[in-house]
């Protein structure tokens, strides 16, 4: 086992992350195999089952993605998600294996959405964006403090 994080964090973390990208590829490979009306009327038939506000910013976000997915904008959706989803997979590879760039891959990645999540629930408070928020900076915690032990570990050995 590699200094630093351990075994069943770093893998929870792995299983986390390639979650992610399957999610996004199921979404990505999925939705342009609907027409466009099928696709705006599964996912306005969603946002109600959930009492969702179709105006309100994530249902009308998926809503605007039915709309661009008729404009026969779905390949670089199709594009975007398959190297969305090829960067998690390579990170949650790299957790698993326990190795260091997996770590810093994990650790820069989940703090890149950082600022945007603070501005999000700032601007939009409620509980789903405190519990991502909440999810990645304990991401960015861990992981950095895997990396921060590991660099320590390695340096006293050195």
């Amino acid at each position: 086992m590699k200094p630093g994080g351990s075994k069943v964090g770093l893998r929870t973390v792995a299983v986390f992350e390639a979650a992610k990208g399957a999610l996004v590829l199921f979404v990505a490979f999925g939705l342009p195999g609907l027409t466009q009306y099928h696709t705006r009327h599964f996912l306005e038939r969603l946002a109600r089952h959930f009492h969702l506000n179709p105006e309100r910013h994530y249902p009308r976000m998926l809503l605007q993605l039915a709309d661009i997915l008729d404009t026969g904008l779905s390949w670089l959706f199709i594009a975007s998600a398959a190297i969305y989803a090829g960067v998690r997979f390579a990170e949650a590879y790299g957790l698993w294996r326990q190795r260091t760039w997996g770590e810093w891959l994990g650790c820069l990645g989940a703090a890149l959405y950082l600022p945007w999540e603070v501005h999000y629930l700032i601007h939009h408070p409620g509980w789903l964006p405190a519990l991502v928020l909440a999810t990645n900076l304990a991401i960015v915690i861990y992981l950095a403090a895997c990396l921060r032990t590991g660099l320590r570990l390695r340096t006293a050995t050195a």
